[in-house]
């Protein structure tokens, strides 16, 4: 059985939304699970994961964060592995017990797992021990005490990127428009699809289910021509659920350094930046309601 922190400060209301009612009353009811992931690094994963996790608190949503890498671990504590000792930690999701520890928060509505000195082993365990399973089996008790649960994974092939794919609900593959990560878009599809088949077959029945996916074409250039065949060939994938285009904007590259929303960076080029990303974080939390 999981517990959670007492409240301790409370968390900024949004003024203004686009979502309605009914969505949030759906995310509620379902408490989604988004995974952020795609086979190439450095693509704005941990950008993305962090803006939905600060969106959704001011939606006055409670929402768990899970770092299975480390960098939103330091966006959100400020260390790639905090010494909280008396806290869970991600890394408690891929063991039989799961979380006995108090879960931390951060403030009224954001609450949150770090990684922590033991996550870089995870990988180093036989694929064979099926420990990339356990985070799966124990989130059904992790969506009893949330809204929204939002899971960052790394790049790389392993333990914790399959983890996390088979864990959630719906996966965000967030791309730059280049060959390697429209590639990486394909590898995460077929990583996953190949997965919960293996586990479904090994177990004779669907346990498992194929999470959707949606694609966020993310650091786009208009100036760029290669920007926009790239992006065509992306919407010329058949059934593709893809968002709103995240231009680059230096606001955008500058909120983990200091771990803020663009919606907080007052200036015009910040102001466009924010509406973009709330564009997008918009699309992903009507298509997870």
């Amino acid at each position: 059985m999981t517990k959670t922190q007492q409240k301790r400060k409370p968390a900024v209301a949004l003024k203004v939304s686009t979502l309605s009612d009914s969505v949030l009353k759906a995310i509620r009811a379902k408490c989604p699970v988004i995974s952020n992931g795609n086979a190439k690094g450095g693509v704005g994963k941990t950008t993305s994961a962090a803006h939905q996790i600060w969106y959704a608190a001011e939606l006055g949503l409670k929402v768990l964060g899970i770092d299975f890498d480390k960098h939103l671990t330091e966006v959100f504590t400020g260390s790639t592995t905090p010494e909280l000792p008396e806290f869970a930690t991600a890394s408690d999701l891929f063991t039989e017990e799961g979380i006995e520890k108090t879960i931390y928060q951060l403030d009224e509505n954001i609450f949150f797992l770090p990684a922590d000195h033991f996550m870089k082993d995870v990988d180093g365990i036989p694929f064979s021990e099926g420990i990339y399973t356990f985070p799966a089996k124990h989130m059904a008790a992790l969506r009893e005490q949330f809204d929204l649960i939002v899971i960052d994974s790394p790049p790389s092939e392993g333990n914790r990127q399959q983890a996390s794919l088979l864990a959630s609900t719906t996966t965000v593959v967030t791309s730059e428009l280049n060959k390697i990560s429209i590639n990486g878009v394909v590898d995460v599809l077929t990583i996953t699809s190949q997965l919960v088949t293996h586990l479904n077959n090994e177990a004779g029945n669907d346990i498992y289910q194929m999470p959707a996916c949606i694609v966020l074409p993310n650091k786009y250039d208009s100036r760029r021509k290669r920007d926009k065949e790239f992006y065509d060939q992306l919407l010329s994938f058949e059934g593709l659920n893809i968002t709103p285009l995240l231009p680059y904007r230096s606001p955008t590259g500058a909120t983990l350094s200091d771990s803020k929303p663009v919606w907080k960076y007052r200036d015009g080029n910040g102001r466009t930046a924010a509406k973009e990303m709330k564009a997008v974080l918009n699309h992903i939390f009507n298509e997870v309601a």
